[in-house]
């Protein structure tokens, strides 16, 4: 497992020299100085020496200190070349320790810290050895609470106990994203943790008060992919943008958001994120995009949703709103398909595996081109909630028995979110349109007042870090089908934010 292979790569290393305590590996040298090659004293070079099994292999770094202060860790020359080969990860790994020393060495606390974070989220929180010298960084240099015209920041990586009593729950999440649920999920479903934190997540959350008021919750974390968002379903294309709870009625609504955006920026810097990725919803104020658009490198993209409304809608209401090429497929799978529903106590260890094996063969020919992206983060966080009866599993049977769809519904807060699903076509009809049906038609029964047609979808051509990406055709055909159950998007702007150093752009 990959945790233990981290563990084996830790044991016994140490920046000063010393084994950690409980490591039985020998002790190993990191040393750093000027580099006496003629380069620049500006250059610093450090080694490590990592423990890989029961071999020990040495890594050595020379460090520009000049580039990682123009343009932080994160977008360094050294992070931003490509590492190849088998030993590509624990490369990147000594890589960032070997950072960290340089800086601590030239007291660039910040960098030091977003070194030492990127490499904690690497290691998955299993390295004593890099647990220790965050501690160590932030009792020298403590993370403030900002204070900008009167205005504060609590925030749960640094006031754990603090932020909890202002959010009002205990069970503060990083792998659960639901639009309906409290603080988009950051507090679980109805302020129960469905799933532990993550221990390759750092949770970023933060509360915008005035004196003990809170104003605002700003939830959001990193992931492995180096991003600030919320919960990142599919970490190649970034995460669901973070989005900001305003308290009602709003307050001071110019003055929140110039100190959310400055303190997003500082944490650009000291966690070596990338960029973050934020929205608003799309309008005439724009009351973010000013705040950002003073000082701040930006990407601005239109982003949507289909979204079905339920409440005081007739069943043949919500038919007619059914792309008219669908309306075959529902009629034939209402007289040609059987379907089972799961909540709850019925959702067995057993019938958790069916539903994901029936998922991966729904998705064959996707996972063969591809390779299957249902992670268990994916999986377990809808599964989870219908379990404890926050939605239910629908299985689409042929009448001779032959499962041929399935989708997953997940509830909170009156929405409803279709949030995974797959069909196998049978008799060249595609059980997915009905099945997808049947759940709007049983999600208004329960008392949903909308059913959201999956999450949100970014824009045709978007960024991706610093680079643009276009969608694949699998995901414009997904787009697609989704919007072929109701004619009404919900939209919104998102911004992707970068740090603002000059160097980063290469100006």
């Amino acid at each position: 497992m990959l945790v233990s292979v981290i563990k084996d790569i830790f044991k016994g290393a140490s920046r000063n020299g010393g084994a950690p305590q409980g490591a039985t590996a020998p002790q190993r040298a990191v040393t750093t100085a000027p580099a006496t090659d003629g380069r620049d004293a500006r250059q610093r070079v450090a080694k490590i020496q990592l423990a890989l099994g029961d071999q020990t292999r040495e890594f050595e770094t020379s460090v520009d200190l000049d580039d990682i202060e123009r343009n932080g860790v994160a977008y360094s020359q050294l992070l931003r070349r490509p590492f190849p080969g088998r030993e590509a990860w624990v490369e990147r790994l000594a890589t960032l320790l070997n950072i960290a020393t340089v800086c601590h060495d030239a007291s660039l606390w910040q960098e030091e810290l977003a070194a030492l974070r990127m490499a904690r989220r690497m290691a998955g929180g299993a390295a004593a050895l890099i647990d220790t010298r965050i501690a160590e960084n932030l009792s020298r240099n403590p993370d403030a609470a900002t204070y900008e015209g009167g205005l504060r920041i609590v925030s749960y990586s640094t006031e754990p106990r603090a932020f909890e009593t202002l959010v009002g729950s205990t069970a503060i999440g990083n792998n659960v994203a639901h639009p309906g649920a409290e603080f988009h999920g950051l507090t679980g479903s109805d302020g129960q943790l469905l799933l532990p934190p993550q221990p390759l997540v750092d949770n970023v959350s933060f509360a915008v008060c005035d004196g003990d008021e809170r104003l605002a919750v700003v939830p959001c974390i990193i992931q492995g992919d180096d991003t600030i968002s919320w919960v990142a379903i599919h970490l190649p294309v970034g995460g669901v943008p973070i989005n900001i709870h305003f308290d009602l009625p709003p307050r001071n609504e110019r003055k929140v958001l110039q100190v959310i955006v400055e303190h997003l920026g500082r944490l650009l810097r000291t966690y070596g994120a990338t960029h973050y990725v934020i929205r608003e919803p799309f309008g005439e104020s724009r009351l973010l995009y000013n705040a950002l658009g003073l000082s701040s490198t930006f990407a601005a993209e239109l982003w949507d949703r289909p979204v079905v409304p339920l409440d005081g809608v007739s069943e043949d209401e919500i038919f007619a709103g059914v792309r008219k090429s669908y309306k075959s497929h529902i009629n034939w799978g209402k007289t040609n398909l059987v379907m089972e529903y799961l909540a709850g106590d019925q959702l067995t260890h057993t019938r958790v595996q069916e539903v994901h094996d029936l998922l991966d063969r729904c998705h064959e020919k996707l996972i063969q081109e591809m390779g299957n992206g249902m992670t268990e983060s994916i999986f377990m966080p809808p599964m989870v909630m219908c379990q404890r009866k926050h939605g239910e599993v629908a299985i689409a049977r042929t009448k001779d028995g032959i499962a041929c769809g399935v989708t997953v519904v997940t509830e909170a807060g009156g929405i409803s979110h279709y949030t995974l699903g797959g069909s196998i076509p049978q008799q060249n009809k595609n059980p997915g349109q009905f099945i997808v049906y049947d759940a709007m038609l049983r999600a208004k029964a329960r008392g949903s007042r909308c059913f959201h047609v999956n999450r949100e979808y970014a824009a045709p051509v978007s960024m991706h870090g610093l680079q643009p990406r276009i969608q694949s055709v699998h995901d414009t055909n997904l787009i697609f089908f989704k919007r072929g159950f109701g004619g009404h998007l919900e939209t919104f702007a998102v911004y992707k934010v970068f740090p603002a150093q000059v160097g980063v752009l290469g100006r």
